[in-house]
């Protein structure tokens, strides 16, 4: 059996790394992004959070949900506004964190999705996807001190890099959409 030259074997690899090497990047950016969501929010679920403001009486639990196709829902939809490049909460956060918290509270059957967001102006896909789960983190946290049930809360990531087409905003914000009732 005649084996092929080096050469001829180089040249062929060569030729079918560059064909993948674009998805096999995206799908590390993909995967950098998703173990940055879970590390930045297995802290925050790990610990007990007491609530700050006595919650409304206790609702029957949450089913599962998910929040899939949660950033075209309009009714119900709270902006939480952020400063570039940051996820900390702001001081113009504190007027839609409260409208939203009264919203919450009055309807506790309602589910929330969290749906963090970063601009392209903000990095690359990688590192907005971590600041976007970054923010969605910490809107979810303290809307937990809040007194708001872990179990009616899910943090998510909308970067346009990852979503093509599907209407996320190209401001610095989060958005928490309140779910119809299951």
């Amino acid at each position: 059996m005649k084996r092929p030259a080096l050469g001829a074997t180089l040249t062929f690899g060569a030729a079918v790394t560059r064909g993948v090497t674009t998805t096999l990047g995206a799908a590390l950016a993909l995967g950098a992004a998703l173990l940055a969501l879970a590390a930045n929010l297995a802290p925050a679920l790990a610990q007990p959070v007491a609530p700050s403001a006595p919650a409304s009486a206790p609702a029957a639990p949450i089913p599962a949900f998910d929040c899939i196709g949660a950033e075209h829902l309009e009714d119900d939809a709270f902006a939480i506004p952020f400063a570039r490049a940051a996820d900390g909460l702001a001081p113009a956060a504190a007027g839609p964190l409260e409208a939203l918290l009264a919203r919450a509270r009055q309807e506790a059957e309602r589910p929330l999705c969290i749906l963090g967001h970063a601009g392209p102006q903000e990095g690359g896909a990688a590192t907005n996807a971590r600041l976007a789960a970054r923010r969605a983190g910490v809107v979810a946290d303290y809307l937990a001190r809040q007194g708001l049930p872990r179990d009616r809360l899910r943090a998510e990531v909308r970067v346009a890099a990852f979503a093509r087409g599907t209407g996320i905003p190209a401001g610095r914000s989060v958005t928490v959409v309140l779910l119809p009732a299951p």
